[in-house]
C-alpha cells in the first residue's frame, strides 16, 4: 500500500483533525506536515512540494483555494492538477458545498471532493459512501448507529426542503 501523506494545516483543535490525525494517521505510520495555522500561499506551495495523499477541509479554505487556483495562469492551473493527482481522497466537513463549488473544485485540480457533517460535540456523524458517487451539496446519509433528523418547534420535519435544526443521536455524542 502506498504510503499516506497528509497535510495538517491549522492547529488540531478540531474533532476530525484529532481523531484523523491522532487516532488513524498515527496508527497506521502516515506521514503528517504540520503548516500551523491556515494561509493559502503556504498550502499551496506545500501540495507544490510534496505527494499528499488526503486532505481535509472546511468550505471556507476550499472557498480560498478556489480564489487561488482561479488567479494561476493556465500554466500554473496545468501545474497544480499534476500536483493535485496523487490525493486519494480529499474531504470536505461541517457544511454542505454548493454545487457550484464541486464544479470549480474538480475543473482546477482534477479532483472530487468527499462531503461529511460533523461537530466538534459529536464529532463525524454524517457522511457520503466513499465509492459511489455522490450529489454535490449533500453531507451524506447518518453513519452506523447515528439517527438524524430535521425539527422545528420541537416537531420532526418529514417534507422536503424545509429548514430547521438538525438534530442528531448516537454514541459518538460527548454529552
Amino acid at each position: 500500500m502506498k504510503m499516506i501523506k497528509y497535510l495538517l494545516y491549522c492547529p488540531c483543535i478540531t474533532y476530525t483533525e484529532s481523531s484523523i490525525l491522532f487516532l488513524v494517521l498515527f496508527w497506521i505510520g502516515a506521514k503528517v506536515d504540520i503548516l500551523g495555522a491556515f494561509e493559502v500561499e503556504k498550502v499551496v506551495k506545500a501540495v507544490f512540494k510534496n505527494e499528499y495523499t488526503v486532505f481535509t477541509a472546511v468550505p471556507t479554505i476550499y472557498f480560498s483555494l478556489i480564489d487561488k487556483l482561479e488567479s494561476m495562469n493556465k500554466k500554473e492551473l496545468d501545474l497544480t492538477k499534476e500536483k493535485f493527482k496523487p490525493m486519494r481522497l480529499m474531504m470536505s466537513g461541517s457544511a454542505a458545498l454548493a454545487p457550484e463549488i464541486h464544479k470549480k473544485w474538480n475543473k482546477l485540480t482534477g479532483q472530487a471532493l468527499l462531503e461529511r457533517y460533523g461537530m466538534t460535540e459529536i464529532g463525524m456523524a454524517l457522511s457520503n459512501p466513499l465509492m459511489e458517487k455522490n450529489p454535490p451539496g449533500s453531507v451524506g446519509q447518518a453513519l452506523p448507529k447515528v439517527e438524524v433528523c430535521l425539527m422545528e418547534d420541537n416537531k420532526v420535519i418529514t417534507e422536503e426542503n424545509i429548514p430547521g435544526e438538525v438534530m442528531i443521536k448516537g454514541p459518538q455524542r460527548f454529552f
